[in-house]
């Protein structure tokens, strides 16, 4: 699931449940179950935001900034 996170971080799609859900093929329940864990984990952290259409709520997801520290280090800065 992290891969999936780290190919979204900096791209114009918003880390949400509906894209990896889309993007893992997995069920709505399964990756809610994921990523539930690794917000308890502090390895993610969840704000609300609007949808795509603009009505609505939405999960949406970030990357905590330990994390991507420790990824660009061990990367030489490359994701």
């Amino acid at each position: 699931m992290m891969t999936l996170i780290f190919a979204l971080h900096g791209s114009e799609n918003p880390i949400t449940l509906s894209t990896l859900v889309s993007m893992s093929g997995l069920t709505r329940g399964g990756v809610s179950e994921t990523i539930d864990q690794l917000v308890r984990r502090e390895l993610l952290f969840e704000t609300m935001g609007h949808n795509v259409i603009g009505r609505g709520r939405a999960r949406l997801f970030v990357i905590s900034p330990g994390v991507l520290r420790k990824a660009y280090s061990i990367t030489d800065g490359e994701l």
